[in-house]
């Protein structure tokens, strides 16, 4: 989210503030984008383009898990997960273990917001609002006492 400050008579100072948090990666235009259902092909996983650059996250999948958008997640790995037991008909069952998944994503708003590409263009574009205000206020100057 930005946020703008403008000068006033007593303070000259304008400041752009930024505030936001991480993006998620499916905002990165990730391949395949619709949701992957069934046994994920973890050799695969989920192309996505971050900066220009196609980068590949083998063991990721997108899916609408806790939420009705599709968002990339992943599957934590490590040691084995606790298998659960359950009783049906008197008989013990095992269910499978399945590691928790986690929301991956990106740098934050702010973040990028300090990119250089990203100062450069809000730089260019201040400085041109500022000479337009500028010639504004002169032309409404010359006109009244003109």
């Amino acid at each position: 989210m930005w946020a703008f400050q403008n000068a006033r008579a007593g303070s000259m100072e304008a400041k752009a503030i930024v505030k936001g948090q991480r993006l998620g990666l499916e905002k990165f235009h990730p391949g395949p984008s619709q949701k992957m259902q069934g046994h994920t092909h973890f050799k695969n996983g989920v192309l996505v383009n971050l900066l220009g650059n196609a980068v590949r996250f083998r063991h990721a999948f997108i899916n609408d898990i806790y939420s009705p958008e599709l968002i990339v997640w992943q599957r934590k790995r490590g040691a084995t997960p606790k298998v659960k037991k359950y009783v049906k008909n008197g008989v013990v069952k095992h269910m499978k273990g399945r590691f928790p998944v986690s929301k991956l994503t990106f740098v934050a708003v702010p973040q990028m917001a300090d990119d250089d590409d990203v100062v450069e263009i809000v730089v260019k574009n201040a400085e041109e609002r500022y000479l337009k205000q500028l010639d504004h206020l002169v032309d409404r100057l010359v006109k009244d006492f003109g």
